[in-house]
């Protein structure tokens, strides 16, 4: 069950990548000789902001932030 988790981010960033892969296929099939590189830069504005978007931090949930040890004031 450990695994799940790596195994679900790996997939998810898999899927991230072919789906640029592909708007970047269209889009420079779409587009003639000269727009190509006005088109990857787009893209690569796109991606980065994508990957560079700041984390959100995630509050500890009630078990977490509770004592371990009941002689800290915590539950036995």
């Amino acid at each position: 069950m450990v695994w799940l988790l790596p195994v679900l981010v790996a997939v998810t960033v898999l899927a991230a990548i072919a789906v640029y892969g592909l708007i970047a296929l269209i889009a420079i099939r779409r587009a003639r000789c000269q727009d190509i590189p006005h088109v990857l830069q787009i893209i690569g504005r796109v991606l980065v902001r994508f990957l560079l978007r700041p984390v959100r931090d995630v509050p500890p949930t009630q078990t977490d932030a509770a004592p371990k040890n009941p002689t800290d004031g915590g539950p036995a």
